[in-house]
């Protein structure tokens, strides 16, 4: 990880830095009270960066996050839904539709405590509004009409 920042978040919040596989995580079974896995899980088993195709790596990757994640832990995921069902690559991207992407995380172990849809595109933000502190407002979206991000939290099953 790299912390450019005059005040690090090492300063603030310790931590170890591993490096690893996501579908084969070194860790030990529930060793974690929190994982997150933000704009992920869409990349997971394309062919991006050169890797072989996997139909499999999304359940192998959320089944890992399952197997590390304490049974009263929680997971926090940001990734791609579409209207529909289906599953689908698009611009080497795996974008799911929302009951698609439900099965997926229940098939892993886990389940949706709750989930957020935000528009994915900055020109659907009111008169260009800004909010402090991440300098965007995010403008909720609607799954059933268009591509949105779902922000999710999930607990084991």
């Amino acid at each position: 990880m790299v912390d450019v920042r005059d005040h690090p978040l090492a300063d603030y919040f310790p931590f170890k830095m591993t490096i690893g596989d996501a579908v084969s995580l070194p860790f030990e079974d529930n060793s974690f009270d929190a994982v997150t896995f933000p704009q992920l899980l869409h990349w997971m088993g394309t062919a991006a960066y050169g890797r072989e195709i996997d139909v499999n790596a999304d359940h192998a990757v959320l089944s890992e996050i399952a197997r590390v994640m304490k049974a009263d832990g929680i997971g926090l995921f940001i990734t791609f839904v579409v209207p529909g069902s289906g599953v689908f690559k698009i611009g080497g991207r795996r974008l799911y539709g929302i009951e698609d992407l439900e099965t997926t995380i229940r098939r892993a172990g886990l389940k949706i405590v709750e989930i957020v849809y935000y528009s994915p595109t900055f020109q659907q933000i009111p008169e260009g509004k800004l909010v402090a502190p991440t300098g965007r407002e995010l403008v909720t979206g609607n799954p059933d009409e268009d591509i949105c991000w779902a922000f999710l939290k999930v607990a084991k099953s």
